[in-house]
């Protein structure tokens, strides 16, 4: 099997207007649990927008954003499903160093709170969860943006974090860096735009109402943002192993 890295050409001149009396864009710049628009987000958004060259080109905005993201969080990975999720969770948990505001989490947070800021500017943005096919237990979360005139493009905040992003023996002793994982890409901006030839998709979009809702009864558990009243947050094969019994009895038509 040959596989190629997916690349993306994007001219910010040609970079057109959104409709955003449509469906897709609507679906994609609403509120969500786990992707909610905050009014600690939208002062974020405003923030970045105001010191941005270019605040009215979601191209480059969301470039933009994508650096504010890695200058803010930290890798930690997440070991398990006993703790919330969601920008909500995220933003509740900062610190300081050096007069800088970071918080913390995994590939899964960096796309939930990537995605939020820029619903929050007017930018369609949605989970891609799945991960790479080279090892075993190497699940991961990204982002599709939308850009208006060329489409969705892949935007992986965590990836360009970790693997390539060097901000500094001190900051970077703090979260978990990987630069070696992948020599052949040298810089972070790789990510924003571009793939690498290794993924597979489990699903793509958060909030995901099941067709039929499943019964399960989750009272028992904290994970309610993984499934709850027929909504699953996300879906990622391999994960969530509290729930592959009952999944692997059912068949789903995903509604959006």
């Amino acid at each position: 099997m040959k596989t190629n890295n997916i690349l993306n050409e994007i001219n910010p001149d040609r970079v057109t207007k959104y409709d955003e009396g449509s469906s897709e864009y609507k679906l994609y710049t609403r509120s969500e649990r786990l992707i909610a628009i905050t009014d600690e987000v939208i002062k974020i958004a405003n923030d970045i927008r105001e010191t941005s060259l270019n605040p009215t080109n979601p191209y480059l905005l969301a470039k933009d954003v994508f650096y504010w993201v890695m200058d803010h969080m930290l890798y930690e990975l997440v070991p398990n499903l006993n703790r919330e999720r969601g920008v909500v969770y995220i933003l509740s948990q900062p610190f300081e160093i050096n007069n800088r505001v970071y918080y913390k989490g995994d590939c899964g947070s960096y796309s939930f709170l990537y995605n939020s800021i820029l619903r929050a500017l007017g930018i369609p943005a949605r989970m891609v969860v799945g991960g790479w096919s080279f090892a075993t237990n190497q699940h991961h979360a990204w982002s599709e943006i939308l850009i208006p005139g060329f489409g969705w493009i892949s935007v992986d905040v965590s990836a360009a974090d970790v693997f390539r992003y060097d901000e500094g023996e001190e900051i970077n002793k703090l979260g978990r860096k990987s630069f070696e994982v992948f020599p052949q890409i040298k810089d972070p901006i790789y990510f924003f735009g571009n793939i690498d030839p290794y993924r597979f998709v489990d699903s793509i979009g958060s909030d995901l109402e099941l067709n039929p809702k499943p019964e399960w009864d989750f009272s028992l558990y904290l994970y309610k943002w993984v499934y709850d009243k027929g909504i699953t947050g996300v879906i990622q094969g391999g994960v969530y192993h509290i729930l592959l019994e009952e999944i692997s009895k059912h068949s789903f038509v995903l509604i959006e």
